[in-house]
């Protein structure tokens, strides 16, 4: 009932200090307390202090710059020199589980940004996420608007410039189709596999086929435990498996990315060891 509570809701206001009760309504009007009552002001909260932070980035004139050269979905504008253009993709589906059967496993939050990176790093016009699952595509795409397009462009531009090379795709040959509209040509596909086998290309005979190559390049890394057949079936070039010196074999796939990456396409130097 409108007024059951009214008396108590009064006398709890009258006793706060500050606080003044008025008639009409339900149980009158109460006035704010006044900031004499209020004591020591409140920290704020860890996220209001991080929007502080965003704000103030925001208005740096060295933001402005960045933001002003990053641009979604872009190609890389400094490709390696002497090198056809050269494309990753990190394929979801078809792969294989550890009893060999096919399966679709799940995008990771990690391997979008960290693949993104080293394929920023070294160069390569995209990187494709190979997904059938309609609900991973939205996920993956937050990723990338955040970092794009949204808060993330304000706190570390350079991201975004990595995380713009992301295209998000259904199926391998959808990414073939998105390199073929762009270059013209159909690309190599090059896979990889931590299994050894015959006819394995070792990645210096790869890196001085990618300086001459007239076609764009491909390369597939697959999740799970493997590339399935279907996939490896179709390669124009494999790749020898990356080895250390013992016999633990389990590389994680952006590890496996990044030293493919530097293998391939690092400049020639000492101080890098590049083939």
């Amino acid at each position: 009932k409108p007024g059951a509570n009214a008396p108590a809701r009064q006398s709890a206001a009258n006793a706060a200090p500050g606080r003044t009760t008025g008639g009409g309504g339900r149980g009158g009007s109460i006035k704010p307390y006044q900031a004499t009552h209020l004591g020591p002001v409140p920290r704020a909260s860890a996220a209001a202090q991080a929007n502080q932070r965003c704000r103030a980035v925001r208005r740096s004139p060295v933001t402005r710059f960045f933001r002003a050269s990053v641009s979604p979905n872009r190609p890389c504008d400094k490709p390696p020199p002497n090198v056809s253009s050269v494309y990753c993709a990190l394929i979801h589906h078809p792969v294989v589980d550890r009893q060999g059967d096919e399966v679709t496993t799940s995008v990771t939050n990690l391997d979008v940004h960290d693949i993104a990176r080293s394929a920023r790093t070294f160069g390569l016009r995209g990187y494709f996420v190979v997904s059938p699952i309609d609900a991973q595509h939205p996920v993956v795409q937050k990723i990338v608007d955040h970092w794009t397009s949204g808060a993330g462009t304000e706190r570390f531009p350079e991201r975004g410039e990595a995380i713009a090379l992301v295209r998000l795709c259904y199926s391998l040959d959808e990414a073939i189709a998105e390199i073929e509209a762009a270059e013209g040509k159909t690309p190599r596909l090059v896979v990889t596999s931590a299994k050894g086998g015959p006819g394995r290309s070792s990645y210096a005979e790869e890196a001085e086929r990618l300086r001459t190559a007239t076609r764009p390049s491909l390369l597939l890394f697959g999740t799970g435990h493997g590339l399935s057949d279907r996939v490896l079936q179709r390669a124009d070039v494999f790749l020898e498996p990356i080895a250390g010196p013992t016999d633990f074999n389990h590389l994680s796939v952006r590890a496996a990315v990044a030293i493919s990456l530097d293998r391939l396409l690092a400049p020639k130097s000492a101080a890098n060891h590049g083939v």
